[in-house]
């Protein structure tokens, strides 16, 4: 019965491998046949009124922008704009900017014209990505601030590479198929319950998108509420910890700044502080950590697909880098993972290509190009889990993989040179920064944001209580920045946890803060826990370059990952996972 359980698995998740990347090709390309030279967008007179909009295009399959030539349309009638002469321009993707802030406008459709045939159009609907607009019904849409942009949702090719897309295709399923023998993982779907599927899926949504993890974590306590182990739920200090954390930020939002609107987003954002703690009290299922170690791995062969995808059509190999390389996930959130399934199978696994899964996540982790977070993960990793004596071909492969990445791959060494660039640090002293200012990176804007931000506590009591999390506080802080010069970094928050939370809710919210991963490293060394050691050093170092909390991922992952270290209940170790070779799988259907 299992055996024909995990055949069926196998070939239900192969089938929706090929489906997903057929799927991603479908959405992220338009084929035509012949290039275009014309585009045709018809506009309401309201629009037109307030003037014409403008085009900066994507050439040569770049994934930049070229900022440096404006595209402008012609007035054809009183409804229609014309942008003509584009033969050789070889624009793959565009944006469209409204230079003026408006209401009412309309957009009835956008064609694509070659000799005065129409090739293609799409209407508003189908422009998923915007800035700064606000989409309405039937191609309705509103500017809200100065230059609002509707982009392209697809990028233009004139010939479909059929070869490339079939040995790019069956390559990846070749090695999809590898990470599920090699990961057993079918055969541990197919020995769990019917209703642990449910906490599985959950675990694996963590890194999908944003309402199905929200949805799957109320499914998940729906099943399970009734299994609350309260003496468990009370003895964990992190479960405390973190409700703690809830209740600061929720009296905070209640009683700070008693005279402004009350804005709950911030509560509703850290609810999940409080339901987590709650699930994972309710949970029995064991080795839990192993689905997200999964989860790790196959995020990254989805995030190398799609680049190779990306590769196969435009030959630009930009797409292996950073924002690019991470595609609808940040790049930084997903290196949190990435180094959590690397440690995971350090410690927990004795795979036969474990050092080959472990290399094959540190070049994703390279390619998403986190500058600290790669510097703290290598530093963890080999402070925790390399002897000198034992490891030196490991250590040197990797270093060798390093080395190579930095002298081959240029943006690496540009993202590098920001921070081993003392000099940029000098833009600190300064009273006014140009955000064009070349000195201006992810360190030192870092540093200059959390100086703005010290520089709004006026008294005492904001030093213990905070700031508050209402819309007043956030505009001081962007007046603040774009005072300083900082107008193209007016937006930011503080990328540091630290920094935010005492900003936010005092010394109070920042004890409760600093006491999560202290806690946890303590835990860990009492009951040798060394996963739980690493990762919670870990999480302290991340929150001292991002505000981990800044987003709802961040909040599920780092809240799951720590309690399921420090749940017995969802971390004993099961028999197979060391020391015993993995169960041959049959394939008869």
């Amino acid at each position: 019965m299992i055996v024909k359980k995990a055949n069926i698995i196998y070939l239900f998740l192969i089938i929706g491998f090929a489906f997903i990347c057929i799927l991603y090709i479908n959405k992220k390309y338009s084929f035509f046949s012949t290039g275009f030279d014309t585009i045709r967008v018809e506009l309401n007179k309201t629009a037109l009124h307030k003037g014409l909009p403008i085009l900066y295009a994507y050439k040569n399959f770049s994934a930049d922008l070229d900022f440096k030539k404006v595209y402008k349309f012609q007035k054809a009638n009183d409804s229609t704009i014309l942008l003509e002469g584009l033969d050789d321009e070889k624009i793959s993707k565009f944006r469209i900017y409204f230079e003026y802030p408006g209401k009412e406008f309309k957009l009835k459709k956008l064609t694509f014209l070659k000799d005065n045939k129409e090739l293609s159009s799409l209407v508003l609907s189908e422009f998923f990505s915007s800035e700064n607009i606000e989409v309405k019904v039937d191609g309705v849409f509103n500017v809200l601030e100065v230059n609002g942009f509707i982009e392209l949702p697809y990028t233009i090719c004139n010939k479909i590479p059929y070869f490339r897309f079939f040995l790019t295709i069956s390559l990846l399923v070749i090695v999809f198929l590898f990470l599920l023998i090699e990961t057993n993982i079918v055969n541990e779907l197919s020995k769990a319950k019917t209703k642990e599927y449910i906490f599985i899926a959950y675990l694996f949504s963590i890194y999908s998108a944003h309402p199905l993890f929200n949805i799957l974590l109320i499914i998940s306590l729906f099943f399970y509420i009734k299994n609350l182990d309260v003496k468990s739920f009370s003895s964990n200090w992190i479960n405390l910890l973190f409700l703690a954390f809830f209740v600061v930020y929720f009296l905070n939002t209640l009683f700070i700044r008693v005279g402004e609107i009350r804005d709950f987003s911030m509560v509703e954002k850290f609810l999940p502080f409080v339901f987590i703690p709650l699930l994972l009290s309710s949970i029995r299922l064991k080795e839990s950590i192993y689905y997200l170690m999964v989860s790790g791995l196959f995020l990254s062969l989805f995030l190398f697909t799609f680049a190779l995808i990306d590769y196969g059509i435009t030959i630009n190999k930009e797409f292996f880098s950073f924002e690019n390389f991470s595609k609808f996930l940040h790049p930084v959130y997903v290196s949190y993972l990435l180094f959590l399934s690397i440690c995971y199978l350090e410690t927990r696994v004795d795979y036969k290509f474990k050092s080959a899964l472990q290399l094959f996540l540190f070049v994703a982790l390279i390619l998403l190009g986190s500058k600290l977070v790669l510097i703290a993960c290598v530093a963890l990793y080999l402070a925790f889990y390399i002897s000198l004596k034992r490891n030196i071909k490991k250590i040197l492969a990797g270093a060798f993989i390093i080395l190579l990445f930095g002298v081959l791959f240029k943006p690496i060494q540009t993202r590098f040179n920001e921070i081993l660039n003392l000099h940029d640090l000098s833009v600190l002293n300064e009273e006014y920064v140009d955000s064009n200012d070349p000195r201006v990176n992810g360190l030192s804007i870092r540093i200059l944001v959390w100086k703005e931000v010290f520089s709004t506590f006026d008294n005492w009591k904001e030093y213990i209580f905070g700031k508050g999390v209402t819309a007043s506080n956030f505009k001081e802080l962007k007046q603040r920045l774009n005072n300083k010069g900082l107008v193209h970094h007016s937006s930011y928050n503080p990328h540091n946890q630290f920094v935010d939370t005492f900003w936010k809710t005092g010394a109070f919210g920042l004890v409760i803060l600093l006491a999560i991963p202290t806690w946890a490293f303590v835990v860990g060394i009492k009951t040798r826990n060394k996963l739980l050691m690493v990762f919670s050093l870990f999480l302290f170092v991340s929150m001292l370059t991002e505000s981990v909390f800044g987003r709802v991922r961040g909040v599920y992952f780092f809240t799951t990952v720590l309690l399921l270290l420090t749940n017995n209940n969802c971390y004993n170790e099961i028999s197979h996972f060391r020391n015993k070779r993995r169960s041959k799988l049959s394939w008869r259907i």
